[in-house]
């Protein structure tokens, strides 16, 4: 038996709450401000995750980057105030110097030390050949032992260091710095990761990981001492942004990098700001999207940072990330290009038109947005309706489009209590599949229930049925409790629509980004990169990643701006260690390896007929060595002799 349990407040949250004088709703999670998901009751306080509400892992990281955005724009003024360039000496030149390593073992206090022998480690790292030194260590992540180690390295002239620790990614930088501190190419550091490897997935496999930690070392080993030094490239940034799309997320993420001091260049195709936005009137949890939408157009419009360009579209764009050049083209001529360090999707998406259920046939046959338009308008009077039928999942969830939608119950809730608001004594029928009410919006769906709305299952396999017989319309569904046919003559029916992508394919291929299998714009992972493309530099937020509420967008948008602002804050960008590079006599300027490259790290240079690598946004993946035909790809850092070497270390 599997019990799926729900998310509740930390016990402690209430305490946590009373220290900083923030608000907590009914259930004892952070209350947040209407349509500012990450702002708390009190000013400079930021909340994320799962402290507000129920999260997965997505969107507590995106609220995460959204209320480091915030505060980023709070503190953009102090931006670099606090930084000191620390003096390294100067690197030490091993030309004519034989590889001496030494190896360093971490024991984590026990933790390492309970899944391994660290005493048979410790002869057997003394035995590999190159070795010059080798010492376990309890704690190698601390100061003073780091002080030691610097001090071990330089006694024993060691050029060639091995650290079997924790992740590398908690502990890297701080290995690098000390590898510079005495002079050493930060290259010539490998990293075993003891921690995740062997401790955590082996505590009662001794043998086994033991002969794991052999391998691991051999093979760090092995790699260290065949490594030559590596210098890094860096190439300078734009600072400047481009943002395609001027809806609720492009100008969310245009004023957010703006709140920060960068310049921005928005790019919309049509006439008017706003995007869909224009479209809601109310949203379930409160606020007015009407009055956001033109405070949003307001404050962009009168910032100086931010450069408007309406019924304007982007026809061309080259470069990297910190340095792409954009040519923009409105109505009536083409821009001059223009350089910017990052790029923002925000092209939005768009309601899905039906095309059954008799819609266009009967103006009693209506969307969830257009019977919003009309009781907000007063061209819909409430009180003049006796019967009103919904049905959910027009255009989501079926075998064209399986995906869901997410705001179409919400539309459907919304609208059913604004009606009974208006008049309690009307009958709503909502014909369903499922309805999505996550998180706090269960109560509104609870509240409906208690007005009287009816809420009736339906199949896939079994639509509800519509027809006009002498200006009736007609409504038929199966009812899942008895299984008879329930007839229903409502005034209107409302149709929940879901979204669609609006047509991705051209920018998609000229900025080389992927596109779901439902057209759109798909991320780098799915989890933990949820607003990153692979291709370093671009970003993307709003229905250009899939269907959202309100609130969803702007933390998304602001999650874009703050990820973007993470390269346009810098000077420079530097390359990885192990970068590809190209032999320019073996080339033949197939530019076979230009598309098989995720970073768009390789371009032809049409003077020399031959591909050329953007070193500061290659990542050494090998995509282009495994292609080219040639030959002339290698990926420098990471030599031959290296491969080879590594392959007997493992046998």
């Amino acid at each position: 038996m599997v019990l799926s349990v729900g998310q509740t407040p930390s016990p402690r949250f209430i305490e946590l709450g009373e220290i900083l004088s923030i608000e907590l709703n009914k259930w004892g999670f952070c209350k947040t401000q209407e349509l500012s998901p990450v702002k708390t009751s009190k000013e400079g306080v930021f909340v994320c995750g799962s402290a507000s509400a129920p999260k997965d892992i997505a969107d507590t990281l995106v609220e995460a980057s959204a209320a480091a955005c915030q505060v980023s724009e709070l503190l953009s003024s102090q931006r670099g105030q606090l930084i000191t360039t620390k003096d390294y000496p100067e690197e030490l030149d091993l030309s004519e110097t034989e590889a001496r390593a030494a190896i360093f073992l971490c024991t984590c206090g026990e933790e390492i030390a309970s899944a391994i022998d660290m005493e048979e480690m410790l002869d057997f790292a003394k035995g590999l050949p190159g070795v010059f030194y080798v010492e376990h260590i309890p704690y190698l992540c601390q100061k003073d032992t780091l002080e030691q180690v610097k001090g071990k390295i330089k006694e024993h002239e060691v050029n060639r260091v091995v650290f079997a620790a924790c992740s590398d990614i908690t502990y890297e930088k701080l290995f690098i710095d000390a590898m510079r501190d005495v002079g050493l190419n930060p290259s010539l550091l490998e990293l075993v990761d003891f921690r995740e490897q062997l401790s955590s997935i082996n505590p009662d496999h001794k043998k086994q990981a033991m002969e794991k930690a052999k391998t691991l070392v051999s093979i760090a080993l092995e790699r260290v001492r065949t490594q030559e030094p590596l210098h890094l490239v860096s190439q300078n940034v734009e600072h400047q942004a481009l943002v395609i799309g001027g809806g609720l997320a492009g100008l969310t993420a245009a004023l957010s990098l703006a709140e920060q001091g960068f310049e921005v260049q928005l790019a919309e195709r049509t006439a008017e700001l706003g995007g869909n936005l224009r479209y809601i009137f109310a949203i379930l949890e409160g606020g007015d999207p009407q009055a956001l939408r033109q405070d949003l157009i307001n404050r962009a419009q009168e910032n100086p940072l931010i450069h408007l360009h309406t019924e304007t579209e982007v026809i061309e764009v080259s470069g990297y990330a910190g340095n792409f050049e954009a040519v923009l083209k409105d109505k009536g001529s083409t821009h001059e290009p223009i350089k910017v360090g990052t790029i923002i999707i925000a092209t939005g998406g768009e309601a899905y038109e039906p095309n059954d259920y008799c819609y266009n046939q009967s103006e009693r046959v209506v969307t969830q947005a257009e019977l919003e338009q009309q009781l907000v308008s007063g061209k819909l009077d409430a009180k003049e309706l006796g019967c009103v039928v919904m049905i959910q999942c027009v255009g989501s969830r079926d075998k064209e489009r399986p995906y869901c939608s997410r705001v179409c119950c919400s539309q459907a809730l919304k609208n059913s209590l604004s009606l009974k608001e208006r008049n309690p004594e009307i009958d709503i029928f909502v014909l369903h599949r499922d309805v999505m009410s996550y998180g706090f919006k269960e109560e509104y769906y609870s509240q409906a229930r208690e007005k009287g709305v009816l809420f009736i299952n339906y199949d896939l396999d079994r639509k509800p049925e519509v027809a006009i017989e002498e200006e009736r319309l007609i409504v038929q569904t199966i009812e899942p409790t008895t299984g008879g046919v329930l007839k229903i003559e409502p005034d209107l029916l409302v149709l929940s629509t879901g979204i669609v992508p609006n047509d991705n394919n051209i920018l998609a291929q000229m900025l080389n980004l992927e596109l779901t299998e439902d057209g759109f714009f798909k991320e780098a992972e799915a989890k933990f990169r949820p607003v990153d493309f692979v291709t370093n530099g671009i970003f993307l937020c709003g229905l250009a990643h899939s269907p959202r509420g309100i609130t969803e967008t702007i933390a998304q948008a602001q999650a874009a701006a703050q990820r973007a602002a993470s390269i346009l804050s810098r000077e420079r960008l530097e390359s990885g260690r192990v970068v590809s590079e190209v032999n320019e006599r073996r080339c033949s300027g197939c530019e076979l390896c230009v598309s098989a490259c995720p970073y768009n790290a390789r371009l032809k240079d049409t003077d020399k007929g031959v591909v050329v690598v953007i070193e500061a946004i290659c990542q050494g993946c090998g995509a282009c060595v495994a292609i080219c035909p040639s030959g002339a790809a290698k990926l420098r850092g990471f030599t031959d002799k290296q491969v080879f070497s590594v392959m007997d270390a493992v046998i």
